[in-house]
């Protein structure tokens, strides 16, 4: 069962996570996360990488912050939220993100999933698996942008 203390913390950590991707903040965004950190993502096959440093991660979030400035991103909103305590220290959570534009007409929606450490009194993503690069590259079409190169940013937006 989930304590109201543990909700909080979570919430609070991901309030901040999404105020950096708000800010467009990719150092304030690579902050929320330890080091080394997995990433899984689905990008009409599985990527999987490894965040090694905040200064290397902090470089491929600049790059997807940068896909986001392209296509109108102004916001992240979260639609749906579960958390699960797997110990008082660690937990896992789903979310479901929303990124809207200046008019906050949505532009996509995606899922991540995160395990939150808390490492030394600080909650940090010690992994990341997220669905956004479909729902991304549909969003592009839709909007008749081109990203060029099909890897492309590969980290979590919000």
């Amino acid at each position: 069962m989930k304590s109201s203390a543990n909700l909080e913390t979570v919430d609070g950590f991901f309030q901040s996570y999404r105020s950096a991707f708000e800010a467009f903040d990719a150092p304030a965004i690579a902050d929320h996360f330890a080091y080394p950190a997995h990433i899984t993502s689905d990008n009409d096959e599985i990527v999987l990488m490894v965040a090694s440093s905040r200064e290397q991660w902090a470089q491929q979030i600049q790059r997807l912050l940068d896909v986001y400035t392209g296509i109108g991103v102004k916001s992240a909103h979260v639609l749906e939220q579960a958390v699960a305590d797997l110990s008082p220290r660690l937990h896992q959570v789903k979310l479901r993100w929303a990124l809207h534009d200046a008019a906050d007409d949505m532009l996509y929606d995606f899922e991540a999933m995160y395990m939150l450490a808390n490492l030394e009194g600080v909650l940090q993503i010690t992994a990341l698996a997220h669905n956004e690069q479909p729902r991304l590259r549909d969003c592009l079409a839709r909007l008749g942008l081109h990203r060029p190169g099909r890897e492309g940013p590969r980290s979590s937006g919000p």
